[in-house]
């Protein structure tokens, strides 16, 4: 018997799909989303593939379901699943400007990686996030325009909110997205 898929495999596959088909650079991830599915402020479309000093290590925002073509992927709470993207793994820098950082299995393997977003021990390339329910302290609100609930990121998490953290500390509706997994087209 097949099991069915979680709200968070359904989106990982959908995004390494993204990844494989991706012109400019395969390998490559979008840029997450708003609440209202537009392309997040801070995933520039810098020349740069590195994080220079005082940018952003990680990109935060939802699963952008508008890009990927896809529902938007809600986990059991009703709110829109998270992408942390480490942010040299954005599709919108040129292949031409990524000398410092070219996607390939040999530039960032999933053994050794000392580059990436931390999850239990290990470096990727994107981490996905199925926010735990709304404690008394944070506020979630609705908008009219959103698909998503809108918040800052600490009424969503705890722990993965600066974007100079490279770390994941949330223990469970955590689905890292590897190397591998972008580069092979599996996981």
């Amino acid at each position: 018997m097949k099991c069915k898929p979680t709200k968070l495999s359904a989106a990982k596959d959908a995004l390494i799909a993204y990844a494989q088909a991706e012109d400019n650079t395969p390998g490559a991830l979008p840029c997450p989303a708003t609440p209202t599915g537009a392309v997040v402020s801070d995933c520039s479309t810098s020349t740069k593939a590195f994080p220079s000093t005082g940018s952003p290590i990680k990109i935060i925002g939802r699963i952008p379901w508008k890009t990927l073509g896809i529902d938007t992927p809600k986990d059991g709470n009703g709110d829109c699943i998270w992408m942390l993207l480490y942010t040299p793994m954005r599709n919108n820098v040129a292949t031409t400007n990524r000398s410092s950082f070219p996607i390939n299995s040999s530039t960032f393997s999933d053994r050794n990686a000392t580059q990436g977003i931390w999850f239990n021990g290990q470096a990727y390339p994107a981490v996905l996030v199925s926010p735990p329910q709304a404690k008394p302290d944070q506020t979630r609100t609705w908008v009219t325009d959103n698909t998503c609930s809108a918040g800052e990121l600490s009424a969503y998490f705890d722990a993965p909110t600066s974007e100079q953290s490279t770390a994941v500390e949330q223990p469970s509706g955590v689905l890292p997205i590897s190397m591998n997994d972008l580069i092979l087209g599996h996981h």
